[in-house]
């Protein structure tokens, strides 16, 4: 074979070869065909086609160039808290609201209307299947796009909604034909996905406070409170005849009752009006309105005060009560014996004999021995005379006779 043939067969089987590897090859356009044949086939139960794909790359405040208008924006959520867009146009949410709902799609063209919360869950659920297939066959390619893990979030009011959900850095814009029914119906689909997943993200990896930083510039921010000692309502004849020097009685108003008012004119917090150093302050109050200030004392009035104080109650009981009665000297069961005493027989008692008493003998008693009582040991005779010690006595024992307790009244019932 000559060597010219021999090449001219070789350059044929290499391009043979180059093409078969082009047909086996992954790109994006073919992966996102893949996957909106996929979400057609589980989801709207139609066959959907991609017919065109463009890409590109914007930021977020070129993003609104060329959308749909009006249009279905739904926010993406991605790993690591990265946030996507999906933009659909009126046609392509008429097709999955008719394959979703009728079972089939109409050739007639849908009205342009606003996108519902209804609109927005049934286009999410074929999103989230073309999502999910798009993510997984991308990453066959040579260099795959950053496009995977990404599920359908909440619906996003227009376009300058979702130029705030985005970050301020550059995206991956995939503008997608698509092909409803075999051509019954036709619309757009548009992706866009940060270029980079890392941006946007803290020093730490992790995206930014947003919440502390929006507290942190609100809470920078002045505000306004007006302190309210009353109000009043006067007459218009009685306001316009006012002059300098005219009082104005201020009925009803109180040092503890004002009232801090914000700029709506609601009741913020209540204080009590005073001084601080030269110049006029209010105390505040969180809970309800503070208590009246105690009323200022004069040097008199705590010696007023206690005189104004009640006496103490007298002890009913002066003398201690000792821990026992002392005994009786008689059993109850000697008393129980006894019983009733006899009456006195008829009549009066017997005379004494003699009629009365005898006189006691003449003359004084005798004297003392010795003439008088001789002095106390200890004692001087101009020593003033001392205070008796006090005297303990301790109880003794009580002999009673049992016939004289018979007559006595018996005790009443203990309440």
């Amino acid at each position: 074979m000559p060597e010219a043939a021999e090449n001219s067969v070789l350059r044929r089987m290499a391009g043979l070869r180059a093409e078969a590897n082009s047909l086996t090859e992954m790109t994006v356009a073919k992966a996102l065909r893949f996957a909106l044949a996929r979400g057609g086939d589980e989801v709207l139960d139609a066959v959907v086609g991609l017919r065109d794909l463009a890409e590109d790359t914007v930021f977020p405040d070129d993003m609104a160039e060329g959308l749909p208008d009006p249009a279905l924006f739904i926010q993406l959520q991605g790993g690591g808290r990265t946030i996507a867009v999906a933009v659909a146009c009126p046609q392509t949410v008429a097709a999955v609201i008719e394959a979703s709902t009728m079972g089939e799609i109409t050739a007639r063209a849908a009205p342009e209307r606003r996108a519902t919360r209804t609109d927005a869950m049934l286009v999410g659920g074929f999103l989230a299947t073309v999502l999910a297939e798009f993510g997984t066959l991308v990453g066959a390619c040579t260099r795959p796009p950053p496009v995977d893990g990404y599920e359908p979030g909440p619906q996003l009011l227009d376009a300058r909604a979702a130029q705030m959900v985005l970050a301020d850095t550059a995206h991956l814009r995939f503008r997608a034909e698509l092909d409803f029914a075999l051509g019954a119906k036709t619309g757009q689909l548009v992706l866009l996905f940060p270029a980079d997943r890392s941006a946007g993200l803290g020093p730490s990896g992790k995206p930014p406070d947003w919440s502390a930083t929006l507290e942190n510039a609100v809470m920078s921010t002045s505000a306004r409170l007006e302190g309210v000692l009353c109000k009043l309502k006067l007459p218009l004849a009685r306001i316009t005849g006012f002059q300098v020097g005219d009082s104005v009685p201020l009925t009803g108003a109180s040092l503890d009752g004002v009232s801090m008012v914000g700029s709506d004119g609601s009741v913020v917090l209540n204080a009590r009006l005073g001084r601080s150093g030269p110049v006029r302050a209010v105390r505040l109050f969180v809970d309800g309105r503070p208590k009246p200030a105690p009323a200022m004392m004069t040097p008199g009035a705590p010696m007023a005060a206690a005189a104004a104080m009640p006496e103490p109650m007298p002890d009913p009981m002066p003398g201690a009560m000792p821990d026992a009665m002392p005994a009786l000297g008689v059993e109850a069961g000697d008393m129980a014996a006894t019983g009733d005493l006899p009456d006195l027989p008829a009549g009066e008692l017997p005379d004494l004999p003699g009629g009365e008493l005898p006189d006691l003998p003449a003359g004084d008693l005798p004297d003392l021995p010795g003439g008088e009582l001789p002095d106390l040991p200890g004692m001087d005779a101009g020593a003033a005379p001392m205070d008796p010690a006090p005297m303990e006595l301790e109880p003794q024992p009580m002999a009673m006779d049992p016939e004289a307790m018979a007559g006595l009244p018996d005790l009443p019932d203990p309440m």
